[in-house]
């Protein structure tokens, strides 16, 4: 249970600072390049868009293994 609890706890942190960066880099591009496409930045983020969901699904199922929730 504690073995869980500390995977859930750093697969949170690395989710939240993926996210941010991704978010980041994004708001950068776009102030810098404000005519460029949402779909093309979508397009550029490449694997770690999916990174970032499949993270966000290991944390449901984690939380549903330790009962949070």
């Amino acid at each position: 249970m504690k073995a869980l609890f500390g995977l859930l706890a750093f697969t949170l942190l690395f989710e939240v600072i993926l996210g941010t960066e991704i978010r980041g880099g994004l708001e950068m591009i776009r102030k810098e390049n404000p005519m460029v496409n949402s779909q093309f930045l979508i397009d550029m983020l490449g694997p770690f868009k999916y990174a970032h969901s499949i993270l966000g699904f290991f944390i449901t199922v984690l939380c549903a293994l330790l009962g949070i929730g």
